[in-house]
């Protein structure tokens, strides 16, 4: 490779994460508990004391898990603090045309607090803040493209967003599929 296609690799590569913010490790999660989606292939971690439990669809197959913290439980007002979504995307469609209401999902763009990118782990995600949902405003709902699906990490019932919400963020990892 010549210095001309160098150089022309890097500054590619600047443009495509120019923006975006880094969502790194934090070493205050080097002890949570870890719970594994062996289905989707991921991996997050969740602070020592608090317990989760996983939501199923009408098929039974789960589409959400929900992280509580110590003497919290599941109601039907109530479904957790922290929740990781998981929705199929066999289109392959943007983070924009997926979520600007037309594929069945709640419109992200109508948000009271804005949207901004992110990096996590190389990956290239979209947080969006205060998305008017039904009758209630979702605090901050990052998604996370992957493939042919999408996992949304919501900031449900909390105000997470700037501590432990971040933290939690940070550590989520997608795993290749054990043999």
């Amino acid at each position: 490779m010549n210095n001309i296609n160098k150089v022309v690799l890097v500054f590619s590569i600047a443009i495509v994460f120019f923006g975006y913010k880094k969502i790194d490790a934090n070493e205050d999660t080097i002890n949570w508990s870890i719970y594994k989606n062996p289905a989707y292939r991921y991996e997050i971690k969740y602070p020592e004391g608090w317990h989760y439990e996983k939501e199923t669809d009408f098929t039974g197959k789960d589409n959400a898990v929900n992280f509580y913290p110590p003497g919290k439980k599941r109601t039907v007002e109530y479904s957790g603090d922290i929740t990781i979504f998981y929705y199929r995307n066999p289109k392959g469609l943007s983070i924009d045309a997926f979520f600007n209401g037309s594929q069945g999902t709640c419109n992200y763009f109508l948000n009271e607090g804005g949207e901004k990118e992110y990096l996590l782990n190389d990956i290239k995600a979209k947080m969006f803040f205060k998305i008017k949902a039904g009758f209630e405003s979702k605090p901050a709902n990052l998604v996370i493209p992957v493939k042919d699906k999408f996992f949304i990490i919501s900031d449900v019932y909390t105000k997470y967003q700037d501590d432990l919400f971040f933290k939690m963020v940070s550590t989520f990892k997608l795993f290749e599929k054990e043999k």
